[in-house]
């Protein structure tokens, strides 16, 4: 399967970094299936899944860390040898990429499959949200992504899905830090509201 710079470089911003106990975080997962190919990268808190409509010759699935593509103005091919390895080739160079046999986690679950019924008031971490710009910029989607209530992070392409975990209200408040989420009283705000 054919895969460009731009999508490889989008997913790396996702991926965990080398700190990271769990490799399946440090990696890009590739899953190819008959009819088209999902690449998924996982840090923990955010997900990006890219859908690549191209057939493939058969279904496989494997992890690809973001280093062991060489940099490239040209699209790599990535695909599984007759041998049984799976190999990154890019113009006449060929490098063989180890797998270490943990399977990925089942992203999918992590994904709203419907909107929210009664939709609250949720908080995002600014730098993750940063990480969709980034990626829509990569990817040429919309200029500012969406967070829409479900926590599906919107970046203006049908082929992109992109998840945010919110900020737990426990993590944000440290000692005595107070939670602003209307305007304070020292603030005299009343009457109508401009918007």
């Amino acid at each position: 399967m054919r895969v460009s710079p731009k999508t490889i470089q989008a997913l790396a911003l996702f991926v965990a970094d080398k700190k990271e106990s769990r490799s399946y975080l440090r990696s890009i997962n590739f899953e190819l299936q008959l009819e088209r190919t999902i690449l998924t990268a996982l840090n923990g808190s955010a997900l990006l899944v890219i859908c690549i409509d191209e057939p493939n010759d058969k279904e496989d699935t494997f992890k690809i860390m973001p280093g062991s593509f060489m940099k490239s103005e040209t699209d790599y091919d990535v695909a599984r040898g007759d041998d049984g390895k799976v190999y990154i080739t890019n113009g006449l160079a060929k490098t063989e990429v180890p797998q270490d046999g943990i399977k990925y986690p089942d992203f999918r679950r992590t994904i709203p499959a419907k909107q929210e019924e009664n939709p609250v008031h949720k908080s995002y971490d600014p730098e993750l949200l940063m990480l969709f710009k980034k990626a829509s910029k990569l990817l040429c989607g919309t200029k500012y992504p969406v967070v829409h209530p479900n926590d599906i992070v919107d970046i203006g392409l049908s082929n992109v899905v992109g998840v945010q975990a919110p900020l737990r209200v426990e993590n944000i408040k440290a000692g005595d830090v107070p939670i602003i989420d209307v305007a304070p009283a020292w603030l005299a705000v009343g009457g109508e509201e401009l918007w």
